[in-house]
């Protein structure tokens, strides 16, 4: 969580809560979802290998070919 941390306080624009709902709700039902065992609510993407955070930065897009998101 400490990365979370780091993005919050860094210069990088995040997106609002709504959207990050929206973004991982997609992302949750992807066939490249991967979530973590445990009682964190941790996930990897297969196909960027990014634990979870690309889809909380406002400019970033879907990593699949066919983006799901942007």
């Amino acid at each position: 969580m400490e990365a979370v941390r780091r993005l919050e306080q860094s210069d990088t624009k995040l997106v609002d809560k709504s959207e990050w709902n929206r973004r991982l709700s997609i992302c949750k039902s992807c066939e490249k979802y991967e979530q973590y065992s445990g009682g964190l609510q941790v996930f990897k993407c297969m196909q960027c290998g990014c634990p979870g955070f690309t889809f909380m930065v406002e400019g970033s897009k879907c990593p699949l070919r066919k983006s799901k998101w942007r």
